[in-house]
């Protein structure tokens, strides 16, 4: 029996004209081949599924035509019959994911000088090349400024912020972007009639819609529809294979909110967990439908159950909160908690609204008609709310300011703390961190630490002793974010490459100045010495220059024992 070929293998296109959603791109790269103006090495990035590794393989062929057309390959000429002939080897394809080491990119430099077998230029496409350790990212640099005028080079990437600048330097970079809805639903509209399938046009927007600007994910997600059912699809049929609520269903959760039906709302989710529903894509259902109720409101004057205010406050806080349900552990829980506080708020403003209406009735009572402009008056509604809830307000203030301050002594001890590892840091022990650094991309893609190893990658390795290691970020609200997972950042990096050290965190702009005294020290004889990490120390405990009075000494020979401690990591001026 033959072998089921999917959907988005079978509609991958084969030219540039079958490409949907990156006009810009393809002819750009077409008036490239057209007016020969080829470059050695190109650099693709973009979200999944939006075509790179695609057109990197039309842009192989399309270079290596002898008869190109107007920037396509002509498919009938003895280079295209090869290129597009799985028995071609001289365009090679490396998933970068699993052949990241150094010894991988060596054998391809080796390789590199060998002249193509059959076509013009040899074609190396690397996917994912992002996911490169570091030194075989060192190892590509040279090839890569200067290959064999026979070689081109095509990198496409995700990630495009974990390639190091020094190779994004050395190639043309073209940004993909997500596929637009129309693009998406012309392709599965096309693909539907060409496969004969009765599919509902609401299937294919809903598709568009879940897939995010990914291509080969909606081409992905009919095939698995198609698979599910024979005969005609409809909408329903599409919610119950994503694990998406139906629309009955959707508009009662909605309203049970905004009930404040504490008992339905709870009920209602671990219902939906029980039957294994998306909860992620519940909430972004939820986001959804309500900004199309706005849009009915505003522009069609159409009637709703609430007020809009309550609305635009639950679409911004589902918005807000989306990052954070990604990576929480436990989806259900992390929901259900933040429904249960958006609907006590709710409900305390409900109560507090009843308690001023009584106290307008009141003094309608006893004083006859009242000028509304007093009954708003804030002191009078001041006047009214019970000493209970000013206590409960001031809690939360004292408790909000007790937090700050807490971040704030946090950063200042940890500025404490880079000065003192630079006391007894050494290259031996930064190395050491290095390499375990390089492990870490391994894990960037698992469900459960995959964000932390992201916070770890995200920082710049500065320095590194026996004890701690220096990683700086750009910004102190970064670091700030990092904070209450700063612990389990700690113990995760330990695990997985058997050290034991602390991580102290700082800015780019703290470790500039911390450098820029340690060389200063350095220089002029001044001994770099240990600061009380207990004690406050003006310039956020990076300042050491007056510190220890100035001995004789040379400063190249200063220069060098900087540079042999940290090599490349402090700059000498």
């Amino acid at each position: 029996m033959e072998l089921y070929q999917a959907l988005y293998r079978k509609y991958r296109p084969q030219k540039f004209e079958d490409i949907y959603g990156q006009n810009v791109i393809v002819k750009t790269l077409k008036n490239s081949i057209l007016h020969k103006k080829i470059g050695h090495a190109y650099m693709f990035s973009g979200p999944r599924g939006t075509g790179k590794t695609t057109i990197a393989k039309i842009f192989a062929r399309a270079v290596n035509c002898l008869n190109s057309i107007d920037g396509e390959a002509c498919e009938t000429c003895s280079n295209c019959l090869n290129s597009f002939s799985k028995e071609c080897v001289d365009i090679i394809e490396i998933d970068a994911a699993s052949n990241n080491g150094v010894d991988e990119i060596r054998e391809l430099k080796n390789k590199v000088n060998i002249v193509p077998s059959n076509l013009k230029y040899k074609i190396y496409i690397i996917d994912e090349v992002h996911m490169l350790s570091i030194g075989a990212f060192n190892a590509l640099l040279k090839t890569l400024e200067e290959p064999p005028e026979h070689v081109i080079f095509i990198l496409a990437t995700t990630d495009p912020q974990k390639v190091p600048i020094t190779i994004i330097s050395r190639c043309q970079c073209y940004q993909f972007k997500r596929i637009d809805d129309i693009s998406m639903y012309n392709r599965l509209k096309k693909i539907v009639e060409l496969e004969n399938f009765q599919v509902d046009d609401d299937v294919l927007n809903a598709i568009v819609s879940v897939t995010d600007g990914g291509l080969r994910d909606a081409i992905g997600l009919l095939d698995q529809i198609t698979s599910y059912k024979n005969g005609h699809i409809t909408l329903n049929d599409f919610h119950e294979i994503y694990g998406n609520l139906m629309e009955e269903e959707l508009d009662n959760f909605i309203d049970l909110i905004f009930q404040n039906n504490v008992k339905g709302v709870i009920d209602c989710i671990e219902k939906y967990n029980c039957e294994g529903k998306n909860i992620i894509q519940i909430m972004k259902q939820v986001t959804l439908t309500l900004k199309n109720r706005l849009i009915d409101f505003y522009l069609y004057s159409k009637k709703m159950t609430c007020d809009e205010e309550i609305i635009i406050q639950l679409i911004n806080q589902l918005n807000e909160r989306m990052f954070d349900i990604k990576k929480t552990d436990d989806p259900k829980t992390y929901l259900e908690i933040f429904l249960l506080n958006f609907m006590h708020k709710n409900l305390k403003d409900e109560i507090k609204e009843e308690k001023d209406l009584h106290l307008t009735f009141d003094l309608k009572e006893k004083n006859g008609s009242i000028n509304y402009k007093e009954l708003s008056d804030e002191n009078m509604v001041e006047e009214k709310i019970s000493k209970v809830q000013k206590e409960k307000e001031n809690q939360t203030i004292q408790k909000e300011n007790k937090v700050i301050d807490q971040t704030k002594e946090m950063l200042e001890k940890m500025c404490i703390e880079a000065h003192n590892v630079l006391v007894n840091a050494s290259k031996s022990e930064l190395n050491l961190v290095k390499d375990g650094f390089d492990k870490l991309s391994d894990f960037t893609f698992d469900s459960n630490i995959g964000y932390i190893v992201c916070y770890l990658m995200d920082g710049n390795l500065r320095a590194a002793n026996q004890e701690k290691f220096i990683l700086s970020y750009e910004y102190e609200s970064m670091i700030e974010k990092i904070l209450p997972s700063l612990d389990k950042m700690m113990s995760n990096f330990n695990k997985i490459t058997n050290l034991k050290k602390k991580i102290v965190c700082i800015t780019d702009h703290q470790w500039d100045k911390l450098k820029k005294d340690f060389i200063y020290c350095k220089q002029n004889g001044i001994s770099f010495e240990q600061l009380p990490e207990k004690a406050m120390s003006e310039n956020n405990g990076i300042s050491n220059k007056e510190i220890v009075e100035s001995k004789a000494s040379s400063i190249s020979t200063k220069e060098n024992e900087t540079l042999s401690l940290f090599g490349d990591i402090v700059e000498i001026n």
